[in-house]
This record gives structure tokens, sequence and C-alpha cells, in this order.
């Protein structure tokens, strides 16, 4: 995540960092130790996560809605 507007550059190259960061193997085997799944690339891109953020509102926003739970 990064600051509404951001330049496209600047997000191009965290998102490299963070790719290269996730396919270390020292990464990888923490991550697996804790029992957490790095994503797959296509969940990876700015776009990638945009996508699936906003399936997991659709998916989960009615339920949570209709438990009445709020951020606030």
């Amino acid at each position: 995540y990064a600051p509404k507007g951001t330049p496209k550059p600047v997000l191009d190259k965290m998102n490299g960092a963070v790719r290269a960061a996730l396919k270390d193997p020292d990464v990888m085997t923490r991550m697996a130790a804790l029992g957490a799944e790095i994503a797959p690339d296509s969940k990876l891109s700015p776009e990638g996560l945009q996508t699936w953020l906003k399936s997991e509102i659709d998916r989960w926003g009615p339920v949570i809605k209709a438990g009445g739970t709020f951020a606030d």
C-alpha cells in the first residue's frame, strides 16, 4: 500500500522490492514456519492486489454488515 497519488515509477520500484523479498529463500522458509502462504504472482502486482481486495470486500462486506460489526 502507498499513499494516493504515489507516482507509478515509485510504485513499480516498491513492488519489485516486495516481489524480490518474497522470493528470497530465507523469507520463504520463515513465512512457511509461521504458517503463512506467499500470494501467487498474479496477486502481487498493484492491479492484482486491487482486484483481490475488491473481491474480498464484495465477499465479506455483506457478512460484516449483517453482523453489525464496524471499524471505527
